[in-house]
């Protein structure tokens, strides 16, 4: 397939970062999984 880029994925799941390199320009993206994840209520218990 021509034009397709050769993309190296690596994350990492302690702080949800998935860093992807393309490995034909060196352009480094990173996406952090964990900032859009909101507590669900009443998941968490609650100690008193």
């Amino acid at each position: 397939m021509e034009g397709k880029e050769k993309l190296k994925e690596e994350f990492n799941p302690v702080s949800g970062v998935l860093r992807i390199t393309n490995l034909d320009t060196g352009e480094v993206e990173e996406q952090n999984h964990y900032e859009d994840i909101k507590p669900v209520e009443g998941a968490t218990p609650e100690f008193n």
